[in-house]
């Protein structure tokens, strides 16, 4: 059974001028989308136009511009266990990292400037057997390149 997921409305009273965009996820993280809501709120009154098969970023994971069969839209996110992608309409997933990445960098003073889920990151080789796990950024070295680095103590 598929859990029951809340429903938010973004750009309610707009319709004349860009259709309703409906957010899916988990009831429990509702108060976590209040970023989002206000930025895609922002940018349909600054004249922005989302269509259906484009893709927006929140934080590093990408999502789809999705219409719904009642005309309104959706973003999709993808499900992260499939490969190639497969999109859901459930948000909770990408708004849980979007929080988690904007508390970690806000805790050290830094401004969030999120790759996306297109880019490498160097993994240490235990990285998977290692209790204190190592984060290190530096440039990046062309366009697909993250500049991360996420590894154990020894690599």
């Amino acid at each position: 059974m598929e859990p029951t997921l809340a429903e938010i409305i973004v750009g309610q009273g707009n319709a004349a001028r860009h259709p309703e965009i409906v957010l899916r996820l988990a009831p429990d993280l509702e108060s976590l989308l209040g970023p989002t809501r206000r930025w895609l709120e922002d940018a349909i009154a600054g004249g922005a136009r989302f269509l259906p098969g484009e893709t927006v970023q929140l934080g590093w994971t990408l999502c789809k511009v999705n219409e719904r069969a009642d005309g309104r839209l959706s973003l999709l996110a993808p499900d992260m266990s499939s490969m190639p992608i497969e999109w859901t309409d459930d948000l909770s997933l990408a708004v849980q990292h979007l929080a988690v990445q904007y508390q970690a960098v806000k805790s050290i003073g830094v401004e969030p400037a999120f790759p996306n889920m297109r880019h490498s990151v160097l993994v240490g080789r235990d990285f998977d057997d290692t209790d204190v796990v190592i984060m290190h950024h530096q440039g990046s070295d062309g366009p697909a390149d993250s500049g991360w680095f996420v590894g154990s103590e020894s690599h």
